[in-house]
């Protein structure tokens, strides 16, 4: 076991993770590298799972809200192009400032007790999946398999990955 303030276990967190390309990491390595840091024998944080996990979601969430800070600071700062007025929004971007207004429609609980399974054909094949909660915090679905497919004359292995996520939903209650 490793005596640590939750602050200091935290700041530690953020310092491994800010080192570190995030595709490159999960929570047992962030585990093993505080640990190093630490001077703490190997498994010492694993009794402090849950709270490594909270703090490593944390910083996740705190480096995406920068990102798109970022994002709409240079869309901000960019010359408006014209745009054709349709009078509907763009399949590609959705209605503007839906995550907000989707944000306190329901529940988590809510929408897990109330949405149906996914099923959807790819390549005549049925991928089904439950209503779920992501690791991000969004609901939404995931279905996924691998399938035969043919291309030309040859048939093929592919696999096959659907997420659906619900913009707005990682501010749901649960």
């Amino acid at each position: 076991m490793v005596d640590i303030k939750p602050l200091k276990l935290r700041d530690e967190i953020f310092a491994v993770m800010r080192e570190t390309p995030l595709e490159s990491l999960t929570a047992k390595k962030v585990r093993r590298a505080v640990e190093v840091v630490l001077k703490a024998d190997k498994g010492a944080l694993d009794e402090k799972k849950d709270l490594v996990t909270k703090y490593i979601d944390e910083f996740i969430k705190m480096k995406n809200e920068a990102a798109e800070d970022e994002q709409e600071e240079e869309e901000e700062e960019k010359p408006a192009a014209k745009k054709a007025k349709t009078g509907a929004a763009s399949a590609q971007q959705g209605p503007k400032g839906i995550k907000v207004k989707q944000a306190k429609i329901m529940s988590g609980t809510e929408f897990t007790r109330n949405a149906d399974p996914l099923k959807a054909v790819v390549f005549d094949e049925v991928l089904e999946g439950p209503p779920r909660t992501f690791s991000s915090g969004n609901r939404g679905w995931y279905a996924g398999k691998k399938m035969e497919v043919t291309v030309g004359d040859k048939k093929l292995w592919a696999q096959v990955g659907l997420n659906i996520t619900i913009i707005g939903s990682k501010e749901w209650q649960d």
